[in-house]
């Protein structure tokens, strides 16, 4: 998938820096300090104009999505990669897209005090997700429509365009993109307002003993080696997820993350793991203990190719039980980097049931009333073998090619 850069400047020493798409720990490579940075929504970047002034400028708000989407028709569960940008106004005379501009010009975040006009989307991010959706049948719609976005970063690029006597030009290169009709270049550079949206830069030391903790650039959540807590970032600051490991007993191992999960399902029974082996019709027989062990869900904490992902999900909650798991972060072995949210690990339980449901008819006509509640959730790390080019979890069936973690952060 493409990538493309942002420049920056340090908040503490001021320095002009490079940051990378997905990155949002940031190391400073002058005064070495070390933040995560977030923000209230989604992220916000702009072009900088070299055929007018800043000043003289009309951002253009385009949507940016990438990510993972898993779409359910009520025949079957299908999952593809999204990489798009799309106008998010209704401006006829302006490209749908951004072509290749996002990656081949560098782009800068946007701030309060950015000066131009900016305007204000007219379309929604989802609307343009729902236009990426595609169905076998495209002559009717589905019967049960159904998507979930994930591992997504949703962004919004604005480009610019100034007017000179009613022709809108490149605010880039200077070319002309329309002329307007009368009234429409006043209507367009007044129609705008002032740059919003605010950065928060949180300090990537550990709330409970201030150690300075590890991740990945592309990190969702930080772990501290120091007092073993992991920590997950949200608009402005850090909270505490529950941690816990599969002891594996041997050095060397790979730790992958996983979301466990347990959930309220509204309109089926799914609340023991013996009402999970009847519902999905799973190979074994059911012992009297298991109506009252609760049934878990886990999912990946990483991001990788969205098929894999489902099988992955799957292979992990329904092969085998949950052992005995010990509290804390494991040592002396690779810890993988948290790097998808578990608001979105949530959001695909749904598809991992339409998946795995032994039936088909019955889960069309299930679907529509099944409803998930979360209620309680952690980290769970688990331990893999590495084997060449693969990790592997005999116990699982479960088998992952190490380039396969390497693409995914790119996701």
């Amino acid at each position: 998938m493409t990538m493309w850069h942002i420049d920056n400047q340090c908040p503490q020493c001021g320095a002009d820096t490079s940051l990378e798409e997905t990155q949002r720990l940031f190391t400073c490579p002058f005064c070495r300090v070390k933040l995560y940075i977030t923000v209230d929504d989604f992220f916000r970047y702009f072009l900088t104009p070299s055929a007018c002034s800043v000043e003289d400028a009309v951002f253009i708000p385009y949507w940016r999505l990438k990510g993972m989407l898993f779409t359910y028709d009520g025949a079957a569960v299908r999952a593809k990669l999204i990489d798009v940008s799309h106008n998010a106004t209704k401006l006829d005379f302006m490209p749908s897209s951004l072509g290749l501009r996002s990656q081949t010009l560098r782009l800068r975040f946007v701030s309060p005090e950015t000066k131009g006009t900016f305007l204000e989307p007219a379309r929604s991010h989802s609307e343009i997700i729902s236009m990426q959706e595609e169905f076998t049948d495209e002559q009717s719609p589905p019967p049960l429509p159904e998507a979930a976005f994930i591992g997504e970063s949703v962004s919004m690029i604005y480009s610019p365009v100034f007017t000179r006597n009613r022709v809108a030009r490149d605010g880039i290169l200077g070319e002309e993109i329309a002329t307007l009709q009368e009234g429409t270049e006043k209507a367009l550079t007044e129609s705008g307002g002032e740059a919003t949206g605010t950065m928060h830069f949180i300090p990537s030391l550990c709330p409970d003993c201030g150690w300075d903790m590890d991740g990945d650039p592309e990190s969702v959540a930080l772990t501290c080696g120091n007092c073993g807590s992991v920590w997950a970032a949200s608009s402005n600051e850090f909270e505490k997820v529950p941690c816990y490991f599969l002891p594996g007993g041997d050095d060397g191992l790979w730790y992958l993350p996983f979301w466990k999960m347990a959930a309220e399902v509204g309109g089926i029974r799914l609340v023991s793991r013996a009402d999970a082996v009847r519902f999905f019709n799973l190979p074994k027989a059911v012992r009297n203990e298991w109506e009252e062990i609760p049934f878990p869900w886990l999912a990946p904490a990483f991001k990788i190719h969205p098929e894999l992902y489902m099988r992955v999900a799957e292979r992990m909650t329904f092969i085998s039980s949950m052992p005995d798991l010990k509290n804390d972060l494991p040592g002396k072995s690779f810890i993988y980097p948290i790097t998808l949210p578990l608001k979105d690990a949530f959001e695909t339980l749904r598809m991992i049931l339409a998946r795995s449901a032994a039936s088909r008819r019955d889960m069309t006509s299930l679907f529509p009333s099944v409803s998930f509640t979360l209620k309680t959730a952690g980290l769970v790390y688990w331990p893999f073998h590495l084997s060449g080019t693969e990790l592997i979890r005999p116990d699982r069936q479960l088998s992952i090619q190490v380039n396969a973690l390497k693409w995914g952060k790119k996701i």
